[in-house]
């Protein structure tokens, strides 16, 4: 639900071992996720969205072996994207949709996500092309990388992807396909 909780996401969140989901969206937490979250063993799903979080993810979340689901849209993070954040086996669905980070999709970005049905990237300011080996995470059923900076042209093996029900790439300088 919508509250109007603020300030700065305590660091004591990292002593609650067991908890599986925690929701703050549409408050108004600002500053910077603290690393011990990372301490939440049983974390399955975090979601941040709508307040304003900025800086970058701690690497220390790539300790989140449970981690389904991380989703921090409409927030302020910046810095390149958090790639030890696509490591954890388990994730289904990552989302950091309109926020400022930038960099490339590697080509190695589907390799630990096998279960990952939703990837969304719209808005920010990533570059580079869009690689073709996106078609590894097989289970896609939304990939949404609209609003960025991609160049090149849309990979065809994006094709493969059979399980996919929306696919957003405008607002970017694509060019046909290869």
């Amino acid at each position: 639900g919508i509250n109007n909780l603020g300030g700065e996401l305590p660091s004591w969140f990292g002593y609650l071992h067991k908890l599986q989901q925690l929701t703050l969206s549409n408050n108004s937490f600002s500053g910077s996720l603290p690393p011990s979250i990372s301490n939440m063993s049983k974390l399955e799903s975090l979601w941040l969205t709508d307040n304003s979080i900025e800086g970058t993810i701690p690497i220390e979340f790539q300790n989140l072996h449970s981690l389904k689901i991380l989703i921090i849209d409409r927030n302020q993070l910046s810095g390149p994207l958090p790639l030890h954040t696509f490591n954890i086996s388990w994730q289904e669905s990552i989302s950091f949709n309109n926020n400022s980070l930038f960099g490339i999709l590697p080509d190695n970005i589907c390799d630990g996500l096998q279960k990952l049905t939703f990837l969304g990237l719209t808005g920010n300011s990533l570059t580079g092309q869009i690689p073709s080996t996106l078609s590894r995470c097989s289970l896609l059923q939304v990939l949404s990388l609209s609003v960025n900076y991609f160049t090149g042209p849309i990979p065809k093996e994006i094709g493969n992807l059979t399980k996919l029900e929306k696919l957003y790439l405008g607002t970017n300088n694509l060019r046909g396909r290869k």
